[in-house]
């Protein structure tokens, strides 16, 4: 993809989203051959530049500062230092002022081999190699023709920093190293960001409590704002709640926490679950409308009563501090055996905005719980944050993931209104 400054075109991007933490900048070496330089890249392309084999992949841009074209001819890019000629450069001319954008992504033959030349139906390059998320040198070499010397022309060394998805890294207006939440591929740099936010601490993990108590959420960020939900949407500053102090946990909560400064990259979304078993044994239907859930959902064929928490037929009911009170089909005897059953085995807790499970509107983004089968939903998978819990509190984790319906005709509501999941 090659672009110059005075005529860039534009392709198919969306802004970042993702797991950030705090990471200082790493130092920037130019040395000299033509003046070229790489003054962006990033190594999670998950929905900012669209490829010709409509894909999503990592990218590198390398920047023409010299006042004359440049063949390219006798120039590599590395993610090896060690292999500083991994993947040569298309020879061809780079016009003074215009940038090359390759994607780190060439697929394979038929023998399995990395195709050394790919270029996709766009016109894009691709090199041999992906980029490391987790931090990893980059460097544009260049080889004197008639030595066969090798020298480092721009690189990124040792290493970059970690990388975040749809966050950019390069080369800002003030020739500092610097993330960038809105790329510009193909393009000129702004003055990108002043670093990132520390990560969110909970002054209690999650897990399964029987007594109230009190939590503290920090940023060792000065001056960062820590915003948090309850309802598992994603917190948003404004548009959440604003920590302004340690908050009481006196029943089962969800609790979705990040730290925002202005300038700075936002941390990632923390979530933890804090379970108390009594309000898991007494949830109910009513208790789930009360909450904000529908009480009926929408599929193809019409509309049916929503079903919320366990089958009263088998457990019965049970008031607010989680005693039984009757009112199942077996005498109690499930009842009597509910909470210990709840402890014997691991928690798996599913966080995750209530739109995108029951969101009904008649529209394409519609909640996928509503028609597990998808007849209009053209994107089945949503994003939720996934909690594996265990009663004694031992090798606990939190992950972040897709979700998607599961199984065939079980999905139907006239087979059963509790339907599986796959996280992908």
């Amino acid at each position: 993809m090659l672009r110059t400054s005075t005529s860039l075109g534009q392709r198919p991007r969306l802004m970042r989203a993702g797991r950030l933490g705090f990471e200082a900048l790493e130092p920037r070496h130019v040395l000299s051959a033509a003046n070229l330089q790489i003054t962006e890249f990033m190594a999670t392309n998950t929905s900012t530049l669209l490829n010709g084999d409509f894909a999503y992949d990592d990218w590198i841009e390398v920047y023409n500062a010299d006042t004359t074209p440049v063949d390219l001819g006798d120039y590599y890019l590395s993610d090896n230092l060690a292999d500083p000629t991994k993947w040569a450069m298309p020879s061809l001319s780079l016009p003074p002022g215009a940038y090359l954008v390759v994607f780190a992504s060439a697929p394979l033959d038929s023998n399995g081999q990395v195709i050394q030349d790919y270029v996709d139906g766009f016109g894009d390059y691709h090199a041999s190699f992906k980029l490391d998320s987790t931090g990893e040198g980059l460097a544009l070499t260049y080889e004197d023709p008639s030595t066969s010397v090798v020298s480092v022309v721009s690189q990124y060394a040792p290493e970059f920093p970690p990388q975040f998805p749809d966050v950019s890294y390069g080369i800002a207006s003030d020739g500092q190293p610097r993330y960038f939440d809105a790329p510009t591929p193909g393009g000129p740099n702004g003055a990108g960001l002043q670093g990132v936010v520390e990560d969110t601490k909970f002054s209690v993990d999650r897990g399964f409590y029987d007594t109230p108590f009190q939590l503290e959420i920090s940023s060792l960020t000065p001056g960062a704002a820590i915003y948090y939900t309850t309802d598992g949407t994603q917190p948003v500053p404004g548009a959440s709640v604003l920590y302004t102090g340690p908050l009481t946990i006196d029943h089962t909560t969800v609790l979705r926490a990040a730290a925002f400064k202005s300038g700075y990259l936002p941390t990632n979304v923390d979530t933890q679950t804090y379970l108390f078993l009594e309000d898991v044994v007494s949830q109910t239907r009513q208790t789930a409308l009360d909450a904000g859930y529908p009480a009926f959902w929408e599929a193809l064929n019409g509309t049916y009563e929503a079903d919320y928490g366990f089958d009263p037929d088998v457990i019965g009911q049970f008031d607010a501090s989680g005693a039984p009170l009757g009112g199942d089909l077996f005498g109690g005897l499930y009842a009597a055996q509910l909470q210990q059953s709840l402890l014997a085995a691991p928690t798996i807790s599913i966080v995750m905005d209530p739109d995108d499970l029951f969101l009904q509107d008649n529209s394409d983004v519609d909640g996928i719980y509503i028609d597990p089968r998808q007849g209009r939903n053209p994107e089945p998978e949503r994003a939720t944050s996934v909690e594996w819990i265990t009663p004694d509190g031992a090798a606990e984790f939190q992950v972040d993931s897709g979700i998607q319906m599961q199984g065939g005709a079980f999905r139907s509501q006239f087979f059963t209104r509790k339907h599986s999941f796959r996280l992908v």
